[in-house]
């Protein structure tokens, strides 16, 4: 065994030290030697020396911008040369040259790197904003954070104070009870047949959707002279009923996001649909950490009382916005939260602009479920599958547990199709 691994070692060495061989590199060599597409969505998974995932991350702009997101991860693992296992233009393998054994805790340390190409773009054109205009949404980095006073709408005229009071829900035995609004997504069984009456996130998006209407139409009101304005919406609730169109899938995304993981508060989720403006250009925890970075940030003592670290970042707005459930994983809630809605904004993109050229339509079958995680009721069941467009899961179901929702999607091919 050890006669086998000095040689692996020395091996490595050798091939490091030649300029000819591109089999091992430093890491500041990488960026000048992948062959991967240009501009485009990548899945960066990062594994640990046991096999099972360290970390997983979907990066929309460039390769090198996929690769400095594993190049990150390396560095801070003290490794500074890879072993390069297939580089082509969809798929880049790396890993360290060795496997490391020091140390008690030896399966926990970061072994390899797989950067896959998951779509195809064309590079960006610059924008140019006339000098009377500005976007309309902010866009979001860590050189201009997101204000939540942002992302409201101001008008000189007087708000009216609008509550939810409840939402009636009838169950298909025909029983009727009331949810108090902030408990939607609370698990609950119907009192009169017993059936399980829980919403599912699909659900509870519709429910918010008709309160937002409701307020609308309540502020209107008010303003033309009315007072004490009740406003009632009724409507069918189904799993199928969300009209996810290129307009609200970053709200949708937020919504669902916000309301399953229960790290936020429901108030925000403008919050994360504005974080989500600059796509996955940065790793959403470049993002939410700027996003805490920004304004006022807790004392010392109020971080230390939240279990925080008091060199952390953490503003007053950012602490408002987390749930009791979230302020038992205050750093870690925004971010969480943003990467789950990025997974299932990237999984409608993929749907609706999976660029198959029109002379390959005739070959397309459907599109097929790519999981990580097998340990999920969902993922295992669909990992692999074909499916129509139609029934494709954009909004995870409510038997996916995975935290992130991270399965993804793409188009798949019978190359026979047509063929007799």
């Amino acid at each position: 065994m050890l006669l086998i691994s000095w040689w692996a070692m020395s091996e490595s060495h050798k091939r490091l030290n030649d300029p000819n061989d591109d089999r091992v590199l430093l890491l500041d060599q990488l960026p000048s030697k992948i062959t991967l597409f240009a501009h485009g969505v990548y899945r960066v998974i990062i594994l640990r020396q046991s096999g099972n995932i360290h970390a997983e991350h979907i990066v929309t702009g460039t390769a090198q911008q996929a690769l400095a997101t594993a190049m990150a991860t390396f560095r801070r693992a003290k490794i500074d040369a890879v072993h390069v296992g297939t580089n082509t233009e969809t798929e880049l393998r790396i890993g360290r040259l060795y496997h490391d054994h020091r140390g008690s805790n030896e399966g926990k340390k970061v072994g390899k790197a797989t950067i896959s190409l998951v779509e195809r773009a064309e590079p960006p054109a610059p924008i140019e904003w006339p000098t009377s205009m500005e976007p309309a949404m902010p866009i979001v980095s860590s050189a201009s954070p997101v204000q939540r006073e942002s992302l409201v709408d101001v008008s000189d005229a007087p708000e009216p104070s609008v509550s939810f009071q409840y939402v009636g829900i009838t169950c298909d035995c025909g029983a009727r009870f009331d949810l108090p609004a902030d408990e939607l997504q609370r698990e609950r069984e119907c009192e009169a047949c017993g059936k399980d009456a829980t919403l599912t996130p699909a659900q509870i998006i519709q429910v918010r959707q008709a309160a937002t209407e409701a307020r609308e139409e309540a502020i209107t009101r008010y303003r033309a002279g009315e007072k004490d304005i009740t406003v009632e919406r009724k409507s069918k609730l189904t799993d199928a009923g969300v009209g996810l169109t290129a307009a609200n899938i970053k709200t949708m995304a937020a919504e669902e996001a916000v309301t399953r993981l229960a790290y936020l508060k429901p108030e925000a989720v403008p919050a994360i649909v504005a974080l989500m403006q600059d796509g996955m250009v940065e790793h959403p925890r470049a993002i939410a950490t700027a996003y805490r970075k920004a304004g006022e940030q807790l004392s010392k003592a109020e971080k230390k009382v939240a279990g925080m670290r008091t060199n952390s970042f953490m503003s007053r707005q950012a602490f408002d916005d987390l749930s009791e459930e979230g302020k038992a994983r205050p750093l870690a809630a925004h971010e969480t939260t943003l990467l789950r809605a990025m997974f299932t904004e990237n999984r409608f993109h993929r749907l609706n602009s999976h660029g198959v050229p029109e002379d390959l339509m005739k070959h397309l079958e459907g599109f097929k479920y790519d999981t990580l995680t097998r340990d999920c009721p969902f993922c295992g069941r669909v990992d692999g599958t074909v499916v129509q467009a139609n029934d494709v899961a954009i909004l995870p179901p409510s038997d996916c547990k995975c935290e992130t929702a991270n399965y993804m999607i793409g188009p798949h091919f019978d190359w026979l199709k047509g063929i007799k």
